[in-house]
């Protein structure tokens, strides 16, 4: 200003773009504001302040400069579209994202790699896979980035075998993959536990000597520790020359997940040992770690820490907290820490309703009634919470409601998990018809765990012949019995045999026999082994 180059173009983009990138947007937009949208006709002014916003996390507030920037008739550039698309995707605004396609459709850019890249990855975070498929198959000229931007994208939405597919259609274009493919492609097999394809990847990871690269070795502990390898995440943990905070967390999380929670204890001591400052994943591992053991204590004592490293208003470490207070029955700190944070989530509010689902029922269902209120949607965790402490007979009508509202929600069509829980209540409540009923609804998801669970159920209520019958039906439908299954159908026999004279025990002893034959060929899979085991069994008789 004191040289008189306020008005120069090129100065003023220049000293725009250092405040946007030192984060100084408030200053930013004064200085934008005063230059007045006369002198804002160029469309680099408009994309420093576009893309400043969306790198930041302000993807309203960018999307406004670009519906402002349309109104001043000021053409859009390839990096206009691609820094608005990314904030549209951070949005998961699909319509918005159909308007800047058909923008760039118009002015020719949609076969631009960078702008299909940012249309792909929009499209990806809306969940449309197929109009993502469509943009990049539009692409002729594909480089690695357009790859990996496809391969996120089925890799974040679970389609492993699509990112398989592509990996192998990359391959044979004769596009090299980078670290970044590779963290993709690892991340899928994490997401599904797939160990052995993670394998297999490890070793072409060191053929091309990745094994240095920071990113594949976190990508690498991280797939071997959501895939319960703890031995094999911990050896790659301990060969890695250079940690940060993603390296941590990933065995952190790793071992809490299996509940190896004096190892995780352990790495965090480490880890606060090689001078790495704890954050909000950490944090909320190792107090899920406290709450799985009940450690009162020790959480205590991290909820000390996070309010020192200023996580205490995180929504993720937060959440974590009143989990661990819900799970020690603290339920009274926990309902404190709800209290102080400054916005709520589902899983916040879920872990408060478990905690008093165990205490104070109606309290349970006055948080549920003030989730919906705020807008937010119950999760399958949010029921079942509710749905456990309604097993005792005087509370089954309660559970009716929320089998009512479960069912409005449409959250049961392919839930395994709420299902079972909902079997679980009608069976301990004794309330077998509605069981059955519930049962017959199901019945499309020809789950094992739900088999079994009604098999289970019919015979603690002394329904023996009935979990007979099922078994049979179970096997008609040919799926296959595990241990849980066998345990009680055998119990069933037992209780049968008690009860009966000496021919129906017979008979029923033969059938014992036959299941347990059925048992070792599932197990063994030789009938050679199993006519072996019956001589033994019939001689011993």
């Amino acid at each position: 200003m004191r040289s008189g180059f306020v008005l120069d173009e090129l100065a003023f983009v220049t000293v725009l773009n250092a405040c946007v990138s030192l984060g100084k947007l408030d200053y930013a937009c004064k200085l934008f504001d005063e230059m007045g949208m006369d002198s804002c006709s160029n469309v680099v002014v408009w994309n420093v302040m576009i893309s400043g916003h969306g790198k930041r996390g302000y993807y309203k507030e960018a999307i406004e400069f670009y519906c402002e920037m349309r109104k001043n008739d000021v053409e859009s550039s390839r990096s206009t579209l691609a820094s608005v698309l990314s904030a549209i995707a951070g949005l998961g605004d699909l319509d918005y994202g159909l308007l800047v396609h058909g923008e760039a459709v118009k002015l020719g850019f949609e076969s631009s790699v960078y702008v299909a890249s940012s249309l792909i990855n929009m499209y990806g975070k809306c969940e449309m896979l197929c109009d993502a498929k469509k943009v990049f198959d539009v692409v002729c000229e594909r480089n690695v980035v357009m790859w990996n931007t496809i391969l996120g994208v089925y890799a974040q939405n679970g389609c492993l075998i699509d990112v398989m597919e592509l990996f192998s259609e990359m391959m044979e274009c004769g596009n090299e993959p980078d670290e970044f493919t590779y963290s993709s492609i690892l991340s899928s097999c994490a997401c599904f536990e797939f160990l052995d394809i993670g394998r297999q990847l490890h070793s072409t990871i060191i053929k091309k000597r990745f094994t240095d690269n920071l990113c594949v070795n976190n990508a690498l502990v991280d797939m071997y520790a959501k895939a319960g390898a703890l031995k094999e995440a911990r050896k790659q943990f301990e060969r890695m020359k250079y940690r940060d905070n993603i390296s941590w967390n990933a065995i952190l999380v790793g071992y809490v997940q299996e509940e190896e929670e004096t190892d995780a204890f352990d790495m965090f001591r480490r880890m606060n040992r090689n001078g790495i400052v704890p954050d909000e994943v950490s944090m909320a591992s190792i107090l899920s770690a406290c709450g799985n053991i009940k450690a009162l204590e020790a959480g205590t004592q991290f909820h000390s820490l996070s309010v020192k490293l200023g996580l205490m208003t995180n929504l993720f470490a937060g959440s974590s907290l009143i989990d661990m207070y819900s799970k020690c029955r603290v339920i009274e700190d926990a309902r404190k820490v709800y209290s102080s944070m400054p916005e709520w989530s589902v899983v916040s509010m879920n872990a408060l309703i478990a905690g008093y689902a165990l205490k104070d029922t109606k309290e349970a269902i006055n948080l549920l009634h003030e989730m919906q209120i705020l807008g937010m949607k119950p999760s399958e965790i949010t029921f079942a919470s509710l749905i456990d402490c309604c097993k005792d007979p005087p509370m089954v009508i309660l559970g009716m409601q929320i089998h009512c509202a479960i069912l409005k929600s449409g959250l049961l069509c392919d839930s395994e998990f709420l299902g079972t829980s909902l079997l679980g209540m009608y069976m301990d409540s004794q309330r077998m018809a509605e069981a059955n009923v519930l049962f017959s609804e199901l019945s499309n998801l020809k789950s094992l765990v739900l088999w079994t669970a009604l098999i289970s159920g019919h015979t603690e209520n002394d329904c023996s012949d009935e979990s007979l019958k099922l078994y049979r039906e179970m096997r008609n439908n040919n799926i296959l019995p595990d241990q849980a299954t066998f345990v009680t159908v055998l119990r069933a026999c037992a209780l049968l045999s008690s009860l009966q004279d000496g021919e129906k025990s017979c008979t029923l002893f033969v059938l014992h026999v036959s299941i347990l034959l059925r048992l070792f060929v599932a197990l063994i899979g030789t009938r050679d082994s199993v006519s072996a085991l019956l001589g033994r069994f019939v001689s011993d008789s």
